[in-house]
């Protein structure tokens, strides 16, 4: 017999159990002493997160420059 399912709710029961499954997973890991420490998670996290504020000021700062740039030949063209 088929069932049928919106997609919407599969989607989202899919995105329950896989949840549920790390969840499970690492449940195993802390019970044989693997996995890690939630103060490493955190400071990982806030490292990348760190890297992330590195990168999109970079990108900022590359399109004000480019910005600037573009004005300057619209106020003071070539010709």
């Amino acid at each position: 017999m088929a069932v049928l399912r919106r997609i919407d709710a599969y989607e989202k029961s899919e995105h329950e159990r896989n949840l549920l499954h790390l969840l499970a997973t690492g449940e195993k890991e802390i019970a044989v002493g693997e996995g890690h420490t939630p103060a490493s998670v955190f400071k990982d996290a806030d490292s990348f997160s760190q890297r992330c504020q590195e990168q999109v000021q970079w990108l900022l700062e590359g399109i004000a420059a480019m910005l600037l740039s573009k004005e300057e030949e619209l106020l003071h063209p070539p010709y």
